[in-house]
């Protein structure tokens, strides 16, 4: 049985997905699920083929692993979340992205699921109803529909034990009795397709919603209905009651409005337009509170709160990102945590790797920016067409305007500033274009200094304004710069060109200051795009035949040319060392470059074509946009972390799919998790299954010293306390004062004392005739508390005392005592063995330290010293000798361990070699 969690592989050598940007909500509904012993609220929203949970404040707690195919709906019960993809259900234990069941048995597609007690309901396209037992994953009923009646939703009623309520696509209803497989009554319906049907707080009371906008309350105890609406702006997406004391009823449309409905007086109570971008397909009250949430298409999720005496609600908490796929994205700033982005909704945003709480929305182009602000951005009717490309500058941020933006099919260039977060003040365009409607900004780039906006056109122009005016300068050439359209431009690091370069493949040199032309460059095709990487001073060209040049501006000659990539090139970067380049053509592939070989190092491909990627300033990061996906896509770079072995890629090399991250929660976001129970309840709850499915984890903690006894382990202490013992001497040298030290005159309250660990006062006793005396008791205590505490863990045979001694001692200490440990023993005698028996207490305890295989270079260190200070006196005594031979045999492991990295290094060395 296979314990782990769904994985994928990652097909790039170099780049290794990190998290995604952006990803909020989809078209599926999100559950709401109160965990009583946290007291709080987790909400469950389905995302691609992964599932987010947050808390009320909607800050992110979890991300679940991916499933093979897209979610298509979603339930809960107290402690199990339950997915559907594709034909198969899985369940999570407590919401967590750990999988611990797969139940299978359909043959198509699953569109809806529910809870129902101890079983699952679920519905598939091929109009095939199921109950499933959690307990154990057996089918207990299968009810195939024919075609006149396809089931469109399913609900539960409120005290209906065993019973489910069918809406169809054919308008009709049935409840059904799940436990006898019977039908107790048919609704006729109202000759509408049902679109949702919810539970009234009032039990017999449910609420249902056609395609047509009527939404019904009907009493299906009865057959009676209570009320009738009618929803003017389309079909009714999802339906719900507020619990907290005012009847009210809420219905959402796929326009992005709500409806809020006041029950007692059978009327409109407020109607919120233009609350999402997109259809809402999920809203819910909170149960006893005056909160809603909604979700929708546009990817935001959003809070409301009915805190006003008008109920009419505001905007407590939001999550959102881009409604429509990133077309354009570039890293920003001098360091690695922020990505600016542009979509086709006209919307410019920026996104922090770091933190989503970063995140911030520079707001929507618009032509009159305070009339939108009048009227709301989303009944704004002067949106300006979407951003196809922005340059920016970080150096005058705090002072003006640091990003313009051209549009699509429009020659003028808008101005916005990431320090205010919102639209600039100046719209660049000349005087010459003023009534012409044809004109189309084409490319743009600004100075390095930041004063300067260059503005290149299809008519060929190039035009330089200043940013903080918003004045126009100079013109570049003496007409026109260029014969075609412009596609490119760039300015060099120091502003003393400006490169440009059109569709007919001519780059020109122009002096920056004075708009005179320089340098030209021939090219054999029409330039696609420009990407200049200012601290190299090279300058990479999309060619129209899928091919690349690189050139050195300083020579302004062609160093590199790259093959074609077999399809159209949609954008090229450089590593932050301009040591490669990575280009993103149409075919859905991502190439690297070596550009100092000339070869391609890595290649892999996407699930869709990348619009747009960057590499962030110092390497760590590259990040991607793709055209179907709603978020931006963070990879990190493998070689920041360690060295990676780069070889060139072989003619027939076939690239591989590479897994997209997911979103991932912030890492300095502290929040309680839901975590109930244990693997052993898991077990007790859902039962022994033989289902080849299911996946149960095995989760085993292993201490530091289990770790020590299979690996070799190190200390954590400074290299000073350990990596100067052998030139210890050397060092007591080199410090030694030039002049004696003076002895100072004792004053005459001042006892004289003996030097050593434990400082004596030097007392003259006078007695002179006890010298032999004296020298016996000397003998005696010779040895030192150190010395004491090794006899004592020799005879123990534990070593763990007498390291930590060492680890507390200096590196003085240590040399000191270890040249004391060669004294005589008072029970010595004349064996000479008894005189070094300190010695041997020393070697076998390294020896016991190195059996526990821990603090390695602790214990090398010390039989360095050892070793280097006692050596006359071990070479002539076998005794010792022979504990050596045994020390020696004790560090097989340790020459194993080199042998290996030895022969790992030499593969490396000749690999290299060849290369």
């Amino acid at each position: 049985m296979d314990q782990t969690p769904l994985q994928y592989k990652n097909a790039s050598k170099i780049f290794e997905g990190y998290k995604a940007l952006g990803m909020v909500s989809m078209d599926k509904p999100f559950i709401v699920r109160y965990i009583e012993k946290l007291e709080d609220l987790r909400i469950v929203i389905p995302v691609g083929r992964y599932f987010h949970t947050y808390n009320s404040k909607l800050q992110l707690l979890e991300t679940s692993h991916s499933t093979p195919d897209p979610i298509n709906a979603i339930a809960a019960d107290s402690k199990h979340v339950f997915t559907s993809a594709g034909n198969k259900i899985y369940g999570w234990r407590h919401g967590h992205r750990w999988l611990y069941h797969t139940f299978g048995g359909h043959d198509a597609c699953i569109h809806s699921l529910i809870n129902f007690g101890q079983h699952l309901i679920s519905i598939d396209v091929n109009n095939v109803l199921r109950v499933i037992e959690i307990s154990n994953g057996e089918i207990t009923l299968e009810m195939p529909f024919g075609s006149s009646f396809t089931i469109s939703c399913i609900l539960h009623p409120s005290t209906y034990l065993n019973k489910v309520l069918l809406g169809s696509q054919q308008g009709s209803l049935q409840l059904w009795n799940v436990r006898t497989q019977k039908l107790i009554f048919t609704f006729k319906g109202w000759q509408s397709p049902v679109r949702a049907i919810e539970q009234a707080p009032a039990v017999d009371l449910v609420a249902i919603g056609l395609e047509d906008g009527l939404i019904i309350v009907h009493n299906i105890r009865y057959d009676e209905t209570l009320l009738k609406f009618i929803q003017d702006w389309g079909p009714v997406i999802r339906i719900s009651f507020r619990t907290d004391g005012p009847p009210h009823m809420a219905t959402t449309s796929d326009k992005g409005h709500i409806a809020i409905w006041d029950l007692d007086k059978a009327a409109l109570k407020c109607h919120k337009r233009d609350v999402h971008r997109g259809a809402i397909h999920g809203c819910q009250y909170i149960n006893g509170e005056p909160l809603m949430l909604t979700s929708s298409t546009d990817n935001s999720l959003k809070m409301w709160c009915f805190d006003d005496t008008e109920n009419n609600g505001r905007i407590l908490h939001q999550r959102d990102g881009h409604s429509f796929p990133p077309n354009f994205i570039r890293f920003y700033g001098s360091e690695d945590n922020q990505v600016l982005s542009v979509a086709p909704d006209s919307t410019f945003r920026c996104f922090s790797v770091w933190s989503e709480r970063l995140n911030r929305s520079l707001g929507t182009a618009s032509f009159n920016r305070k009339f939108a602000k009048k009227v709301g951005v989303a009944h704004d009717p002067n949106v300006m067409p979407s951003i196809v490309e922005f340059a920016t500058e970080s150096i005058r941020e705090c002072e003006w305007d640091n990003v313009i933006a051209r549009h699509k099919n429009l020659g003028l260039v808008t101005t916005w500033t990431t320090k205010k977060a919102r639209m600039g003040s100046h719209k660049l365009l000349h005087q010459r274009f003023s009534y012409k409607k044809e004109i189309e900004a084409t490319a743009i780039t600004l100075s390095s200094c930041g004063n300067f906006a260059i503005i290149g056109y299809n008519t060929g122009h190039i035009d330089k304004y200043n940013i903080q005016s918003g004045i126009f300068r100079l013109s570049y050439g003496d007409e026109r710069a260029h014969d075609s359209p412009v596609r490119g431009l760039s300015c060099d690091e120091v502003t003393r060109f400006l490169l440009s370069g059109d569709d007919l493949g001519t780059v020109k040199f122009w002096s920056f200051k004075k708009g005179e032309l320089v340098y030209t460059l021939k090219l054999e095709s029409s330039i696609q795009k420009f990407y200049f990487h200012k601290e190299s001073s090279l300058l990479a060209i999309a060619l129209s035949d899928f091919t690349v040049r690189v050139i050195d501006i300083d020579t302004k000659r062609i160093i590199r040319n790259l093959p074609s990539h077999g399809d159209r090139i949609n954008d090229l970067t450089m590593s932050y060392n301009s040591k490669w380049l990575i280009v993103a053509s149409n075919e859905c592939s991502i190439r690297t470059w070596d550009l100092a070989l000339g070869k391609l190092i890595d290649w892999f491909k996407m699930p869709n074509p990348c619009n747009s990627l960057t590499m962030s300033p110092n390497g760590e990061y590259l990040a991607l946009s793709l055209e179907k996906d709603l978020g931006i896509f963070i990879f990190t770079n493998l070689s920041v972390f360690f060295p990676l072995s780069l070889r060139p890629i072989l003619s027939d090399f076939v690239p591989m799919i590479n897994e997209l991250p997911s979103v991932r929660k912030d890492d300095d976001e502290h929040v309680n998790s839901d975590d109930e129970g244990s693997l052993d309840d898991i077990q007790a709850d859902t039962g022994k299954s033989n289902d080849s499915d299911t996946e149960m984890i095995d989760l085993e903690y292993k201490s530091p010293d289990q770790i020590s006894s299979e690996l070799i382990t190190l200390s954590s202490l400074p290299t000073s306390r350990w990596k100067n013992l052998l030139n210890l001497d050397l060092i007591k040298l080199r410090n030694k004062p030039k002049e004696p030290i003076q002895k100072p005159k004792d004053a005459p309250f001042f006892l004289p004392t003996l030097d050593g660990l434990e400082p004596d006062f030097a007392l003259d006793k006078g007695d002179k005739d006890q010298s032999d005396k004296s020298q016996v008791v000397k003998n005696l205590i010779s040895i030192s508390p150190f010395g004491q505490l090794l006899l004592s863990c020799s005879e123990s045979g534990d070593c763990l005392p007498l390291i930590e001694k060492l680890k507390r001692m200096t590196p003085n200490e240590i040399d000191t005592e270890i040249r004391s440990l060669d004294v005589q023993r008072p029970s010595a005698g004349e064996n000479d063995f008894e005189e070094h028996h300190l010695l041997q207490c020393f070697l076998d305890m390294m020896k016991s330290a190195l059996q526990k295989h821990r603090d390695f270079e602790l214990i090398h260190s010390y039989l360095a010293v050892f070793l280097k200070v006692h050596s006359n006196v071990i070479l002539q005594t076998p005794e010792l000798l022979q504990v050596c031979e045994k020390l020696i045999s004790s560090e097989k492991s340790y020459t194993d361990l080199q042998d290996k990295f030895d022969e790992s290094l030499f593969i490396i060395n000749f690999i290299r070699g060849i290369v």
